[in-house]
């Protein structure tokens, strides 16, 4: 690729300046940009082969939107009372590395290492479908940050990445932490909200171990899809600054 070729290619990878996010289906709809614009990119730099992956998380984005509007106009009521459900459940897209940013691990998981994060997958759905249905949010926060700080070991110890998994893990227990305080706001009136939003994201975690060991073989060639089409969520560092003050 001729040198300017390659340099309005990497402008056009980088989220463009942009309406802020004011809820999910905006968040979805800078996702689906993002993704639809760099998909170009990782083609050209994988010689077609991240295509499928890249249309995959285009199809899902979009699939998800007719939800994420019902969501956003279910919030809206609170949010004019002061209270940012759904709203404040998400971090912008504008946040993401570059689609040229290598990736930190390039290991493939093994059948038996998927296996096991499946089997951990598999429990911690079950503790938070129960806690959703107890509106207890800070056990489904607590079982996110446990289950994060193991995925977050094992990719150090296998070095491969588990991006999407650990988006989504990520993204439940920030919503779950945040439902507290929406609850301790509303008096307990946006619990239903809360539930129907965690057990919508919970979905995703059926899909998330192919999704990432299909982007590890791109990873394997130097290709950082996912990891750096993915925005940092500060769960963890918040979570752990309130354990302190939780009953």
């Amino acid at each position: 690729m001729a040198a300017g070729a390659a340099r309005a290619v990497a402008r056009e990878a980088q989220p463009s300046t942009a309406p802020p996010e004011e809820g999910f289906a905006d968040h979805l709809k800078a996702a689906i940009a993002l993704n639809r614009t760099r998909r170009d990119v990782y083609d050209r730099l994988s010689g077609g082969d991240s295509r499928s992956l890249s249309n995959l998380l285009i199809a899902l984005e979009t699939l998800s939107l007719p939800v994420a509007h019902a969501l956003d106009s279910w919030a809206k009521g609170f949010q004019k009372r002061g209270i940012p459900a759904i709203k404040q459940d998400f971090v912008s897209m504008q946040n993401v590395p570059s689609p040229f940013a290598p990736p930190r691990w390039k290991g493939v998981a093994s059948d038996q290492e998927a296996s096991t994060i499946e089997g951990w997958l598999d429990e911690y759905r079950q503790v938070i479908s129960a806690g959703i249905d107890d509106n207890d949010f800070q056990g489904v926060a607590q079982a996110s940050y446990d289950l994060l700080t193991r995925l977050e070991s094992t990719e150090s110890e296998t070095r491969t990445h588990w991006a999407m998994t650990k988006h989504l893990v990520e993204s439940l227990g920030f919503a779950a932490m945040n439902a507290i305080d929406y609850a301790e706001q509303s008096g307990g009136e946006t619990n239903r909200l809360s539930r129907n939003f965690l057990r919508y994201q919970s979905l995703g975690l059926r899909g998330s171990i192919g999704v990432d060991r299909e982007a590890q073989t791109l990873h394997q060639r130097g290709i950082g899809i996912l990891v750096n089409d993915i925005p940092p969520i500060p769960f963890a560092a918040r979570w752990e600054a309130r354990l302190p003050n939780q009953a």
